[in-house]
């Protein structure tokens, strides 16, 4: 998903500059602010969740406070779309522990973690 929100803000500017006749380091560094303006944000949100080790709900709620937060401003909407589908795949992963006692659906095995942590295991 961040991959493709990339691709579509900034490809059609990728491809003017490309097409443009008179091409210099002053039109590639605002192309260069611009892109720097998202991939500042992420690089920071990723730093702190590898820091961290957040997973499942703790992840969630960091993703939600930084898409509400004004330092992420440039990527609010994507963050906003990746909440919703980590939201989605959480409640789904904890549906299927709770009521089938099963864990097909969690590839990162966050769940299992947290039962090992509380001693479930």
């Amino acid at each position: 998903m961040v991959s493709k929100y990339l691709r579509n803000k900034f490809y059609p500017t990728v491809e003017e500059l490309d097409r443009m006749e008179a091409k210099n380091l002053l039109s590639l560094q605002r192309q260069c602010v611009e892109l720097d303006k998202v991939l500042e944000p992420l690089k920071e949100l990723a730093r702190e969740v590898m820091e961290c080790d957040m997973v499942g709900g703790e992840l969630l709620n960091y993703l939600y406070a930084a898409s509400e937060s004004d330092r992420c401003a440039s990527v609010a909407d994507m963050l906003k779309q990746v909440f919703s589908l980590g939201v989605k795949r959480y409640c789904d992963t904890l549906y299927e522990w709770m009521a089938h006692c099963t864990l097909t659906g969690d590839i990162a095995h966050e769940v299992g973690c947290l039962g090992r942590e509380l001693g479930v295991d």
